[in-house]
């Protein structure tokens, strides 16, 4: 498999991939990022180089259009494309972000899809747009895929650890408490992982809510486990 490691190669393949799209449409550009970037190993960073190259370039229908076709490709890279597509979306018409979020999450098989996409929509979400953000937390707390929670759990993490103010992440911890007895695997192990990086970033919290933690009968061991770990991860840091 060929490797693509400089930007200079990056921007001639999104620069052929636009031509394409001037002079014949969508789908033979999108051919050119499957054929010439998405069976490159391409490393994250210069993926998402790749989407902002081509996403200020589509129209937002196209962005739309774009994303169920790179997901039927199944492919690791497409994944951080879509992210980095949906988070333009957010810019330009949120609600709509959120619904294609929710689309392509709930329509995934592995964990990868969630916590690639979930990271970059979910956590530029929460830091952005947050008192919206929160409110479609509790809206799809009930989601009936445990793909699309694992996603939120994603974005969480991804929020907290680029420094989501405390008193936002309290809000966000009081969801991830809504799940702390969830017995799905993905949902345990996407808000167990935001669990994890609250007490790591802002044990305060964790003891706020100490007494509803250690309660057997609302919160199991999966999630007292990750804020146990979370702490220990603190300690050391301050440690050093």
């Amino acid at each position: 498999m060929q490797s693509i490691t400089r930007k200079g190669n990056i921007k001639s393949i999104t620069d052929k991939s636009l031509g394409q799209y001037q002079s014949d449409g969508l789908s033979p550009c999108l051919q050119v990022i499957r054929t010439e970037l998405l069976e490159a190993k391409v490393k994250f960073p210069l993926l998402e180089y790749a989407a902002q190259n081509l996403v200020h370039e589509l129209t937002e229908d196209d962005i739309i259009k774009s994303i169920p076709i790179i997901r039927s490709w199944d492919s690791i890279g497409g994944n951080v494309l879509i992210g980095i597509f949906l988070v333009n979306l957010l810019e330009k018409n949120y609600h709509q972000a959120i619904e294609e979020t929710v689309k392509v999450t709930a329509t995934a098989d592995i964990w990868y899809i969630c916590d690639i996409i979930g990271e970059r929509v979910y956590g530029w979400a929460l830091l952005h747009y947050f008192s919206q953000t929160i409110k479609a937390y509790q809206r799809l707390s009930k989601h009936p895929s445990p793909w699309v929670i694992r996603s939120l759990g994603a974005g969480a993490h991804h929020a907290i650890k680029k420094g989501l103010p405390s008193s936002y992440v309290e809000q966000v911890f009081q969801f991830l408490l809504g799940h702390a007895n969830h017995k799905h695997k993905e949902v345990r192990q996407g808000i167990g992982w935001a669990a994890k990086t609250t007490a790591k970033f802002h044990p305060e919290i964790i003891d706020r809510y100490k007494e509803q933690i250690a309660d057997q009968a609302s919160t199991a061991g999966w999630f007292r486990r990750k804020t146990e770990i979370g702490l220990a991860r603190n300690r050391y840091a301050q440690r050093n």
